[in-house]
């Protein structure tokens, strides 16, 4: 497909405020697979006379980099590109979105500007639906990341969420954000049952689904966390207060139960590790498989990867059993440090043609 095929699909586009604009180019992306025409898009950013074509092109761009969220990248088509179209309704949605990635690339104090721009283009963009979900996101991502969020600006985002749900009900990511906002407010019994409808309506017809499922399966734990951490604590202060003018055996006993909900913490702590391990895995074998032309190459890179996050895994287990011990968990982090050996050996035979499938 050529510059000016390109440039002809992107003139035919609804006007820019438009409520399926959004949807209608991310469908013109993904159906040309416009991501190996990126040097293609980018020049009619610089050279096209219609200033709706190059807005266009410059948002088919960040449209590729969230579909493969690379974060580095989208913020670099921001910084090269955006100020021209800083005038855009659209342009605040960019905005949040630029200041949510540097966020998650580690600057966390730009989550303060994701969320004022998020509101922005609420605002600019009031019936649109992809913005307030966004936002919603937005918001569940900050509490995620003890970002301080205020209870007003919470409910907003569920009852932005809730106009989405209306429409959009068979759409499975919105039941998800809504459990992870109402966990953030504390109801955890909603916020399960919401991941869980998440879960039920999601089926696994391509790689985003089995993404997105893995996505839900680590929120639901992470909430059931927060529901048994809760308790333990409950459970530690209710117990302290009541053994306050107890005897020294008394207080001995009661530090044995702190260790023990220390021990039931520090497993929780090892399933989400275990979790996250298993959706960066996953998420990291697509990407493999979608670039790596190559099979051996391909199989020693994921193999390689996977002793990477077993080893981390190992290590992880080790400070944690190092706080609490627990029966053989000195055995238990050999086995997986042993494991994510052979996977890294083996990753490095075969990707380097030493073996062969």
């Amino acid at each position: 497909m050529t510059s000016s095929d390109i440039a002809k699909l992107f003139s035919a586009l609804p006007s820019d405020d438009d409520d399926n604009y959004t949807i209608e180019l991310k469908d013109i992306v993904l159906k040309n697979d416009l991501v190996k025409s990126e040097a293609d898009v980018a020049g009619i950013i610089t050279s096209h006379k219609n200033v709706k074509v190059r807005f266009a092109a410059f948002y088919a761009l960040l449209i590729i980099s969230r579909e493969y969220e690379n974060f580095t990248k989208y913020i670099s088509y921001v910084d090269e590109y955006g100020l021209e179209f800083r005038t855009i309704k659209l342009y605040d949605i960019v905005l949040s979105t630029y200041y949510r990635n540097k966020g998650i690339m580690g600057e966390k104090e730009n989550y303060v500007s994701a969320m004022r721009y998020g509101e922005r283009a609420c605002v600019a963009l009031p019936s649109n639906l992809a913005v307030k979900h966004h936002f919603a996101e937005l918001v569940a991502l900050c509490l995620e990341e003890n970002i301080p969020v205020d209870v007003a600006v919470i409910n907003t985002a569920i009852d932005r969420l809730e106009d989405v749900i209306v429409v959009w009900r068979s759409h499975a990511k919105y039941f998800c954000t809504k459990g992870r906002l109402l966990a953030a407010k504390g109801d955890f019994t909603q916020a399960i049952a919401n991941v869980k409808k998440a879960l039920d309506m999601e089926k696994i017809e391509d790689k985003d689904s089995m993404i997105r499922i893995g996505q839900y399966n680590y929120y639901l734990l992470s909430i059931n966390m927060m529901v048994a951490t809760k308790t333990i604590d409950q459970k530690i202060s209710d117990y302290s207060n009541s053994v306050a003018d107890m005897d020294a055996k008394g207080s001995e006993n009661l530090k044995k139960m702190e260790q023990n909900f220390d021990h039931v913490k520090t497993q929780y702590l090892e399933y989400l590790a275990f979790f996250s391990s298993i959706l960066a895995f996953i998420l990291t074998t697509v990407s493999i498989v979608s670039n790596t032309a190559d099979f051996n190459h391909s199989a020693g890179l994921v193999l390689m990867f996977a002793g990477a996050l077993v080893l981390v895994f190992g290590i992880f287990r080790m400070l944690l059993q190092y706080i609490i011990k627990e029966r053989y968990w000195l055995l238990k982090t050999i086995v997986c440090l042993v494991v994510s050996l052979l996977f890294l050996a083996l990753g490095y035979f075969i990707g380097n043609d030493i073996l062969h499938f």
